[in-house]
């Protein structure tokens, strides 16, 4: 007996095995390496093993919380970023509402500085009227060169009283621009007065100015002199450091009652409105910014909230902020339709210099520092000595002096022939002019003599004519 099956079968049975196999590995692929299924990427027996130890599961529940706290953290900072953020732009938005001047016509003449950074000029005007008197605009009103990149502060005080020829072709004093032609007019007429160019404009008035010192703490000044004038009303502010209130601050703003009405007056305006400055800058940031909305009620400008944050920003605690204050030399003059203010030009032309320089106006403010050439000398004969005033001229002019003016005096009854300033600042210019003319005296102008040019010569009896 044996198999049916030959030998040749058994062989092809086998084969077919290996192929199946083969084909069974190619279906399902060959692993080489498993990666285990666990987060720490080691294996599931060593897993297994440290799972059953002791903590485990209270670790792991641990750092899942501290993961949710982390998340929820975040998720909180996020928000609350968001909110401050929202809380910022409606904090501006209110600010600028409250204090912006919506003024077309101003904003036609003003003129942003030409770089980022550059140094630009801000026109204070304060209606800080005696309200015995007539209105006739703004009593206060300050230039400010403003230069963050240096952090220096320059204010120049203009007297309201400065007359000036206005858009209407007659002559009117400076604050009268206002009422005239609005901001615009009085920008222009400032402008003109100094040779700059404006970039914005702050505008207050007396209630506002006596709630914006209250809010801010109040302002210490130290006075030259005491503050005593009825007219302003009865409070009484004594000389030496004072910290005054609103009120008394305001008080001290209008007081016109010295030797030296205006120069005083511009001197202690400078000094309130340099003490504001500090006070405000002396604060925290968040200091700051309440101030800012504290006072923004009481205060119309074109400068937007951004602006004046960058302002407030860039001179920090204020420690390091460099001060100068000036004030327009001239002197003032009385007639049957009131008081006024005559500029001195040619040491004003060299302030503002210094003043858009950078530089301390007061230093420049001095006639010593005068050519001849800048100076304008109006003659007349006061003698009757026939030619006299055109014999003068002939010798100031060769000696480089401007004459734009020559003629008679009103009456022939000066003996001695006289070289008249109109104040301090141009002493040493009339000094120098008497030593060319070699004969008579100086004298100060005070409320005797008016004359438009900077110096009066009045040819005397005492003249001997050049030929």
């Amino acid at each position: 007996m044996g198999t049916h099956v030959n030998r040749s079968s058994r062989n092809s049975v086998k084969h077919n095995s290996v192929n199946l196999k083969a084909r069974a590995a190619s279906r399902t692929g060959e692993i080489s390496h498993v990666v285990p299924q666990t987060s720490s990427r080691e294996s599931r027996s060593a897993y297994a093993h440290r799972a059953r130890q002791k903590g485990f599961t209270w670790r792991s529940q641990t750092k899942e919380k501290v993961r949710t706290i982390i998340l929820a953290v975040l998720v909180i900072a996020a928000l609350i970023g968001v909110a401050l953020g929202v809380t910022w732009l409606v904090f501006k938005a209110q600010v600028d509402g409250k204090m912006h001047l919506n003024d077309a016509a101003l904003s036609e003449v003003l003129s942003a500085p030409e770089e980022k950074g550059d140094p630009y000029f801000v026109l204070i005007a304060g209606a800080f009227n005696d309200s015995m008197r007539e209105d006739d605009g703004p009593h206060l009103l300050t230039l400010a060169r403003v230069d963050e990149t240096n952090q220096a502060i320059t204010l120049v005080n203009l007297p309201h009283n400065i007359e000036m020829t206005m858009s209407d072709d007659e002559y009117h004093v400076l604050s009268y621009a206002q009422l005239l032609g609005g901001n615009a007019e009085l920008v222009t007429q400032v402008e003109n007065l100094c040779g700059v160019e404006l970039s914005h404009v702050v505008l207050l008035d007396d209630a506002g100015f006596v709630d914006i010192v209250d809010k801010m703490g109040g302002v210490t000044v130290d006075l030259a002199l005491e503050a005593d004038d009825p007219d302003t009303g009865s409070i009484y502010i004594p000389a030496g450091v004072q910290h005054l209130d609103g009120q008394q601050a305001l008080t001290l703003v209008r007081c016109d009652n010295y030797t030296t009405p205006l120069d005083t007056r511009a001197q202690v305006q400078a000094q309130v409105i340099e003490a504001l400055l500090q006070q405000l800058l002396s604060k925290s940031r968040f200091g700051k910014m309440t101030s800012l909305d504290a006072v923004a009620k009481n205060v119309k400008t074109t400068m937007s909230f951004d602006e004046l944050w960058q302002l407030v920003k860039s001179f920090g605690s204020g420690n390091g902020i460099t001060f100068y204050s000036g004030i327009v030399p001239g002197q003032i003059s009385v007639d049957p339709d009131g008081t006024f203010y005559s500029v001195n030009r040619a040491p004003f032309d060299n302030m503002m210099e210094a003043v858009k320089e950078g530089r301390n106006p007061d230093e420049a403010a001095t006639i010593s520092g005068l050519t001849p050439n800048i100076v304008r000398v109006s003659v007349k004969n006061g003698a009757g000595i026939v030619g006299g005033a055109a014999d003068v001229a002939a010798v100031l002019e060769a000696a480089g002096y401007q004459v734009p003016e020559k003629g008679n005096a009103d009456n022939y009854v000066y003996d001695e022939t006289l070289v008249v300033y109109k104040s301090d600042l141009y002493k040493p210019t009339a000094e120098d002019i008497l030593s060319i003319l070699g004969n008579g005296r100086t004298v100060e102008a005070g409320l005797f003599y008016e004359f438009d040019e900077d110096i009066l010569v009045i040819v005397g009896k005492d003249w001997i004519p050049t030929n």
